[in-house]
């Protein structure tokens, strides 16, 4: 029995870009690493106070000091916690933790895929969203102990970027250079749009020792996979079909536990069309394609999450439309 799609009711756009621009964006960075280059300057500065000028009056004005308004004091306190936490450098670690003592009974791993930090380099992502995934597993053992490890996933963006210790790749909401000059836009047109972090959802599939996968996600990516054990990077996650190569998969994944399938989904943006069209893959417990379905909705949707009953897929179909009226 074949699910169906069920809809409730921002279009994500791909471009390929020409390899040459691709050269002269990776040859900047490279001439950035033997000079200093102002156009990629991330640092902020605080925006300048307006000056005030004083003027005669016939009149004399008793000034008495501005009340202490102490929304902007936790406003500032806020920001500053803000700050330290998106910046914070992940440690990574494994090690034996004793002195601790853990409730009887109580085994097994527990799995966290999270934000690493906003930092890179001496550079600020402008949200920790955009940040590389920084893996972790607490084992709760049977002798009492508890093993914690925390890695980072290691994606080629994560690679390059610790090469050149910068942002190399601006997605949704970040820059990899300066917004107020022309050459910093310049270069920011021609970064890659897309960041593949995987930093989202982690899903542990496989029923046996052998077939058994740790894999990692975001939206608008390819899917990673680690080692179980030492939380290593194996690389792209393809499962056993060549249908997920070069797919944007989303982040979450959905496990129908009556079937024993986990079940995944891609979303190719179709611009010739306006529409999108939302591919469905089905795996058993041993990761084997069991099952693929595609569907196309027109005007173009885009989403991040969504749900499965017996029957159907549920997929909220907000419809994007590109109207150059809207423009001020």
């Amino acid at each position: 029995m074949h699910r169906q799609v069920a809809s409730t009711s921002t279009m994500s756009t791909s471009c390929c870009y020409p390899t040459i621009l691709q050269f002269l964006f990776i040859s900047f960075h490279i001439l950035s690493i033997v000079c200093s280059v102002s156009a990629f300057s991330a640092s902020t500065s605080a925006p300048k106070q307006p000056s005030t000028a004083s003027s005669k009056a016939d009149t004399t004005i008793h000034t008495e000091p501005p009340p202490t308004n102490n929304n902007n004091e936790y406003d500032d306190k806020a920001a500053q916690v803000w700050k330290t936490i998106a910046t914070a450098e992940g440690i990574e670690k494994d090690e034996i933790i004793t002195n601790y003592k853990i409730p009887a009974g109580l085994r097994g791993t527990y799995l966290i895929n999270g934000f690493g930090s906003a930092r890179i380099g001496k550079k600020r992502l402008v949200h920790p969203f955009e940040s590389h995934g920084f893996f972790k597993a607490i084992t709760f053992e049977h002798d009492g102990t508890i093993r914690f490890r925390a890695k980072y996933i290691n994606t080629p963006v994560r690679k390059l970027e610790q090469i050149f210790q910068r942002p190399m790749f601006r997605g949704a909401m970040s820059a990899v250079a300066d917004m107020d000059n022309p050459m910093g836009n310049f270069w920011n047109m021609l970064s890659p749009t897309t960041r593949e972090t995987a930093n989202l959802a982690v899903r542990k599939w496989g029923d046996t020792e052998e077939n058994q996968r740790l894999i990692v996600t975001c939206d608008n990516a390819p899917y990673y996979s680690l080692d179980t054990d030492t939380l290593e990077t194996n690389g792209i996650e393809t499962l056993d079909t060549k249908l997920l190569e070069g797919k944007k998969m989303l982040a979450h994944t959905r496990v129908d536990t009556d079937r024993q399938r986990l079940v995944a989904v891609s979303l190719d943006y179709l611009p010739v069309d306006q529409a999108t069209e939302i591919h469905f893959y089905e795996f058993d417990s041993a990761g084997k394609l069991i099952s693929d379905r595609k569907y196309k909705t027109s005007p173009a949707v885009v989403f991040h999450d969504w749900m499965l009953t017996p029957n159907y897929y549920i997929v909220p179909a907000a419809e994007a439309v590109f109207d150059l009226s809207k423009i001020p």
